[in-house]
C-alpha cells in the first residue's frame, strides 16, 4: 500500500522518528542507525561522548574509632514510653467530683491530714417549694421529718459532662467507710441526671436537687450518715462508696448538738458501731468558726450574707484539727485499751461517753458544758483506722 509520499512500511502508518524519515524530494530515506555497542553512555547531541574524569576518592574513608551512631531514635522511644502520664484535669475528658472540704479539687485520698467525712457539698433544706438558699440549710435533722437534698457537683476537666448521673443514700451513724456490711447497709434516697460544663464555660459546677425527699427514720435519733455519687459516661465510677479514696464520691457523717441537748447517746452509738476490725481509734476537737455567705448571696445560692440566728442552720467553717484528745485501741473481750489521754486505763464500749466528758473536762456532753468549757463552738471527730488501713470518721459540732 502506498501513501501520498511513497511506500508505508508494513505493520502501519509513518511514525516520526522512526526507522524511515522525509527524503530531500519528499521520499522517504532511511535514517542512519548507531551501533549502541560502539557509541558510548552519556554522548553530547553530537555523538561525542562525554569526558569522565577519574574520581580521587574511589574508596570508603577510613573508620573512626571514636565515632557512635546518633540516638536520637532510642531518645524519642525514651520520651514517648517514660513521660509521666498527663493529669485527668489536661486530657479531652471531663473531671467530675464532689468537694470534702473547702478548697477541694478531687486529688485523693484526702485522710490524713484531710478529713473526708465532712463534705461541704451536701446540702438538706426543710421540705417546701423554693430556690437553694444556704441560709436555710438544716445541720440537724429531726427523726420523722421530710427534707429536701441538694448536692453541689463540680466539673474541671476540658470536656463537658453530658447525661451525667447524681445519686444519694443514707446509711446508720457510724464509720462506713465504702463497703456495705452487716452493721452498715446504705439506703438509696434517689437520683437524677444533670449535665455540666467545662472548667472554662462557666457552667462547670452547680447545685443540683435530689428529686425525691428523704424522710429521716425514727430508729436513729436523725444521726444518719448522708453519700451522693456523680458520673457520667466518659468519667465513670467504679460504684465503691468510698468518699477518702473516690473523688466522685462524698459524705457527710457530721452532727450538732446545741443548747442542752446532750451528745452522750450518740456517743454510746458510735462505740457500738467500731468496725470488728478496727485497730485504732482516735479523738481530736478542732475549732469552727462561722461562715460568710456573701459570695453565695451574690450568685443567688444565699438569701443573706450570713447564716445567723438558728444555731440548726448550716453556716460553720470547720478548721485544722489539734492533736488527739484520746487514742484508743482494741483491748481484750471486746473493750477499748487508751493508750493517749489523762487516764490509761482499758474499759468497756459502754464507757466512751464518760471517757469523752473527762478529757473535754465537763460534767455532761451538752452543746453548751462544752462550748463554754472550750470558750467557743467546737468540732469533736471521731476517726477510726482498721487493721487494713481503711479509715472512717464522724464529727460532732457541740454550740450553745
Amino acid at each position: 500500500m502506498d501513501g501520498p509520499r511513497g511506500p508505508l512500511r508494513p505493520g502501519g502508518p509513518l511514525r516520526p522518528g522512526g526507522p524511515l524519515r522525509p527524503g530531500p524530494l519528499g521520499g522517504l530515506r532511511p535514517r542512519p542507525q548507531r551501533d549502541p555497542l560502539k557509541v558510548g553512555r552519556g554522548t553530547n547531541p553530537a555523538g561525542v561522548e562525554d569526558e569522565h574524569p577519574t574520581h580521587a576518592h574511589v574508596d570508603l574513608p577510613p573508620a573512626d574509632p571514636a565515632y557512635r551512631p546518633p540516638d536520637l531514635g532510642a531518645r524519642i522511644d525514651k520520651l514517648l514510653h517514660d513521660d509521666a502520664k498527663p493529669h485527668r484535669t489536661q486530657t479531652l475528658f471531663p473531671y467530675l467530683f464532689i468537694r470534702a472540704v473547702p478548697g477541694d479539687h478531687g486529688a485523693r485520698p484526702l485522710w490524713e491530714p484531710i478529713v473526708c467525712w465532712e463534705s461541704c457539698d451536701i446540702h438538706l433544706m426543710p421540705a417546701g417549694a423554693g430556690p437553694f438558699d444556704f441560709t436555710q440549710t438544716v445541720l440537724q435533722p429531726v427523726a420523722g421529718e421530710t427534707y429536701r437534698v441538694f448536692v453541689h457537683v463540680w466539673n474541671l476537666g476540658r470536656m463537658a459532662a453530658y447525661g451525667a448521673r447524681l445519686r444519694a443514700w443514707w446509711v446508720e451513724p457510724g464509720f462506713f467507710r465504702g463497703t456495705p456490711g452487716p452493721q452498715y447497709q446504705p439506703q438509696y434516697i434517689g437520683g437524677t441526671w444533670l449535665d455540666l460544663g467545662d472548667r472554662d464555660s462557666g457552667e462547670a459546677h452547680r447545685v443540683v436537687e435530689i428529686p425525691t425527699p428523704w424522710t429521716v427514720v425514727m430508729n436513729n435519733e436523725a444521726h444518719e450518715c448522708l453519700l451522693a455519687a456523680v458520673e457520667c459516661a466518659t468519667d465513670p465510677w467504679d460504684g465503691v462508696l468510698d468518699a477518702n479514696g473516690h473523688r466522685h464520691v462524698a459524705q457527710r457523717n457530721l452532727n450538732l448538738v446545741a443548747g442542752a441537748a446532750s451528745a452522750a447517746r450518740l456517743v454510746a452509738i458510735l462505740g457500738r458501731g467500731l468496725p470488728r476490725t478496727f485497730r485504732s481509734l482516735q479523738i481530736s476537737r478542732a475549732d469552727v468558726s462561722r461562715a460568710s455567705l456573701l459570695g453565695a448571696r451574690e450568685r443567688g445560692l444565699a438569701g443573706k450574707g450570713d447564716a445567723r440566728g438558728d444555731d440548726a442552720r448550716q453556716g460553720y467553717v470547720p478548721g485544722p484539727a489539734t492533736p488527739p484528745l484520746l487514742e484508743l485501741r482494741r483491748g481484750a473481750r471486746g473493750g477499748l485499751q487508751v493508750v493517749s489521754g489523762p487516764d490509761l486505763k482499758t474499759m468497756s464500749v459502754k464507757e466512751l461517753p464518760a471517757l469523752l466528758a473527762g478529757a473535754l473536762g465537763v460534767g455532761g456532753l451538752t452543746g453548751a458544758e462544752v462550748e463554754k468549757q472550750l470558750g467557743g463552738p467546737a468540732l469533736i471527730r471521731f476517726a477510726v483506722t482498721d487493721a487494713k488501713g481503711t479509715s472512717g470518721g464522724y464529727s460532732i459540732l457541740f454550740t450553745a
